[in-house]
This record gives C-alpha cells, sequence and structure tokens, in this order.
C-alpha cells in the first residue's frame, strides 16, 4: 500500500509528536524497536522536549516532518546549513512505519534541499557499529569520509564504546531538484 504523505516545515507545535517519535525509533521498548533503535548499545532516552527546543532554536538548522493526511507524523529530519554542506541529523521514521520508503523520501527530500540552498554535498555521521545503518547510506553514494567523532563521555549512556563515522554524498547541481 502506498502512503500518500507530505514533507513540511516542523513547528514548536509539533516538539512533543518529534520527541516521542525519536525516542520510540531510537530506543523504544524491546518489542516495538524498528531496525534503527540503539537500544541494545545505549541506555535512556535518546532526547528530551527541551533538547528539542534548544534544536528548534538555532537559526541554522531547519527541521521537517514527514506526515500522512492525517496529520500524523511519521518521520522527521532536522538540516543545519553549513559553509560548503548541509549536515543531516536526527532522520527518524515511525518503527511501525519503517520499510515504506519514508527514510528514503526524507534523504531525498534533504538532497533536494541542499541544492536548492546550493550546497554541494550532504554530510552524515553514523554510529560505528551501526552497519547497516552504513550500508543503507552507502547504497545511497554516502562514503565515508575517514573522520571519527568520538562520543563524549557520559553522553547518551553508551554500554560500550563508540564513535561516529562521517559519511558525505556530493550533490551534484546538474540534477533538478525531486521537489521546490
Amino acid at each position: 500500500m502506498e502512503l500518500s504523505l507530505s514533507i513540511a516545515s516542523a513547528a514548536r507545535e509539533d516538539i512533543p509528536a518529534i520527541t516521542r517519535l525519536i525516542n520510540n525509533a531510537y530506543r523504544g521498548d524491546p518489542g516495538s524497536r524498528g531496525w534503527t533503535s540503539e537500544g541494545v548499545f545505549m541506555e535512556g532516552e535518546r532526547t528530551s522536549e527541551a533538547d528539542m527546543e534548544r534544536l528548534f532554536d538555532q537559526p541554522e538548522k531547519e527541521n521537517f516532518k514527514c506526515c500522512t493526511p492525517e496529520k500524523e507524523i511519521l518521520g522527521f529530519v532536522s538540516l543545519e546549513k553549513k559553509s560548503d554542506s548541509v549536515y543531516l541529523g536526527l532522520l527518524t521514521v515511525s518503527p511501525d512505519a519503517q520499510a515504506s520508503g519514508i527514510g528514503r523520501q526524507l534523504l531525498e527530500f534533504a538532497e533536494s534541499h541542499a541544492r536548492n540552498l546550493h550546497k554541494p554535498a550532504i554530510v552524515i555521521t553514523v554510529i560505528n557499529i551501526r552497519t547497516e545503518l552504513v550500508g543503507w547510506y552507502g547504497r545511497r553514494g554516502y562514503l565515508p569520509t575517514g573522520k571519527i567523532e568520538f562520543f563524549p563521555p557520559g553522553i547518551y549512556n553508551s554500554k560500550v564504546p563508540l564513535h561516529l563515522i562521517e559519511m558525505k554524498k556530493e550533490i551534484s547541481p546538474l540534477q533538478p531538484p525531486l521537489f521546490q
């Protein structure tokens, strides 16, 4: 069944629903975890409403939601304008809607948005032990840059040593935008 979805700017009134979405997708109950869950190697919530308020306060970041016609938020992504790229963060899809193409749709939207901003690349960071996620981004043209970022001590209550792998996709300005 093809879902009829829309992607739009997220607003402050969406913060409670987005916070629940992110925590469910990344740290949800074992029976409801999707393939993006970090709950096996991290404890506690992934984010809080206060964290999301701070995210929405940053003018260089634009936040987008993917909704059903009934306005249920099934996906989220935060895009940060850098000098030479767009940083893609918090790409999230509801565990109940994973494998329905929402993640791919949000990623394509982010790439189109980067083109519209005249940025030549999108940069992401992925947890090193999430090989399936590294592979998913790799199949979509994101390549490891060789840069790694270590987690500060105590952040996200990591159960094992972790670091982030930076991945990057060059965005061709010759490709027509997918969304306008």
